[in-house]
């Protein structure tokens, strides 16, 4: 996400979410639990990991104006990963409530909202395509075309599932947006 909020749709979200503080080491969201908030980053910045089997991906740094977490709001599944705090955060919370009535809402915000929920999922969809297309690279240059490793199998058909269930997510939320009033 990264884009910075309009200070008065900032101002309205600061009216109807919590702001706190996370010092450095913080575990915002931790992989497989359930989702009760997401996170709009103010300040600071987070380091998105995923552990597949022994191993810890570090698949994104975010930054001021990116949400975290909105995931497991939008389809009620566990975390996909785990978001850790590396530069202390100052961050509104959204509790399952608030983004429940700002997602169903028909406000200029709940639309301003919509549409940040979607470009964070869409961001996350090309990291992940991106990943996928550096591991094929790596692969096909590596002297007699070395077969994927299990790892990289195993990180590939997690990614693949998070990227089918991303995009029935995008194209839900897509049609919502359709039927909005401006």
């Amino acid at each position: 996400m990264n884009e910075q909020l309009d200070p008065q749709t900032l101002e309205r979200l600061r009216a109807i979410a919590e702001t706190r503080r996370f010092p450095a080491e913080t575990f915002l969201c931790t992989q497989g639990k359930p989702g009760d908030c997401c996170y709009l980053i103010l300040t600071g910045e987070v380091e998105v990991r995923r552990d597949v089997g022994t191993e810890i991906l570090n698949v994104a740094r975010l930054g001021p104006g990116a949400m975290v977490g909105q995931l497991a709001l939008v389809d009620g599944s566990p975390r996909a990963a785990s978001v850790v705090v590396t530069a202390p955060v100052t961050a509104l919370v959204l509790t399952r409530d608030v983004f429940e009535t700002l997602r169903s809402a028909h406000s200029t915000l709940a639309l301003h909202f919509q549409r940040q929920v979607a470009l964070a999922g869409i961001r996350q969809l090309r990291h992940a395509t991106a990943h996928l297309a550096r591991l094929q690279l790596q692969r096909a240059h590596q002297p007699g075309g070395t077969p994927l490793l299990r790892r990289d199998r195993r990180v590939a058909t997690i990614t693949i599932a998070g990227l089918s269930e991303l995009s029935v997510d995008l194209q839900a939320l897509a049609r919502e947006l359709e039927t909005v009033d401006p």
